[in-house]
């Protein structure tokens, strides 16, 4: 499934609840995209009775994990992203716990068609 918003300001903030992905070979999460060789995937994976969290950009060619961790096991994930003026942040939680920043102050001028 795929639900998309343009973006339409220059500082935002979205979120996602998720079940973690069973199969070893699925990802879930979100996507800040400007297109295909300029854009941020914030998902979740498991392999065996691990859960790990990254963070994805997006390059000519392929694409590289910035940022990673291990996650709590949780049937259940919130992942969020917030962006303010050039900077963006990507941030998980489970239902209890207040936000955990993966990567914060990111350059968010990279999904600008201005740069």
């Amino acid at each position: 499934a795929l639900l998309v918003r343009k973006q339409q300001h220059a500082s935002y903030d979205a979120e996602t609840r998720l079940r973690l992905p069973l199969s070893n070979s699925v990802s879930a999460g979100l996507v800040a995209y400007q297109n295909e060789t300029h854009h941020y995937f914030f998902a979740v994976k498991t392999t065996g009775n691990k859960a790990t969290v990254f963070v994805a950009k997006a390059k000519e060619g392929g694409e590289d994990i910035i940022a990673s961790g291990s996650l709590p096991v949780s049937k259940i994930i919130t992942l969020g992203v917030e962006a303010d003026k050039g900077k963006i942040s990507f941030y998980y939680r489970d239902k209890n716990s207040a936000k955990i920043y993966l990567l914060q102050d990111a350059d968010g001028k990279y999904l600008s068609t201005k740069e």
